[in-house]
């Protein structure tokens, strides 16, 4: 069963002023602190949704060429998140994925555990193709 991650990284940080997926926390970003956490977890792939004009200077090069992150540049996300999400589920469909989970970029204390719960359920009460929960 093949299951992969949208990682929505996409927003525009309107309330915040600032791109806030590249303000440092501790010694990394804060975009790629649970990015970090679905590349170390039973993902088999994740997709890391991003702006067309990102320049994903916030994604340290090992992340970048680790095996399972694949970045996709989403042209519409300024139209809202829906299209972001869209983007990935679309990039999921056509990888043939079993089962995507979808993780926001902004919520850094996401944990391998609870990814690795949640991949778990998915694998036990699998739905038919076509089908969502």
């Amino acid at each position: 069963m093949k299951i992969v991650g949208v990682y929505l990284a996409a927003g525009n940080s309107t309330r915040m002023g600032t791109h806030k997926l590249a303000l440092p926390v501790g010694t990394m970003s804060l975009g790629s602190l649970a990015l970090e956490t679905a590349l170390n977890s039973p993902l088999d792939e994740v997709y890391v949704i991003v702006k067309d004009t990102d320049n994903v200077e916030w994604i340290p090069s090992c992340m970048k060429s680790n095996a399972k992150c694949t970045i996709i540049q989403c042209a519409t996300s300024d139209t809202g998140q829906s299209e972001s999400l869209r983007c990935g589920i679309q990039h999921a469909q056509d990888h043939r994925a079993d089962g995507v989970l979808v993780m926001l970029a902004d919520q850094p204390f996401i944990t391998v555990q609870m990814l690795s719960e949640m991949i778990n359920c998915m694998k036990l009460y699998p739905v038919d193709r076509g089908h969502y929960i």
